[in-house]
């Protein structure tokens, strides 16, 4: 099992990164609504701290 890392305000790239690094596959979701600039992590789906199996797909959303 692996717990999702939180990559809340990180680049898209460098919560790819990371979120791989933890053994994720990471999918990219565009999210509107946030007052933050584009390409920043607003959070994930399963959100973080959550424990899935290795290898899971973890929705990255994207402002």
């Amino acid at each position: 099992m692996v717990e999702i890392p939180d990559v809340k305000y990180k680049s898209t790239e460098e919560a790819t990164r990371i979120l791989e690094s933890a053994g994720l596959v990471v999918e990219v979701e565009n999210v509107t609504g946030f007052p933050l600039p584009s390409q920043l992590a607003v959070g994930t789906r399963p959100p973080p701290g959550t424990s899935v199996p290795d290898g899971s797909t973890v929705v990255l959303l994207v402002a």
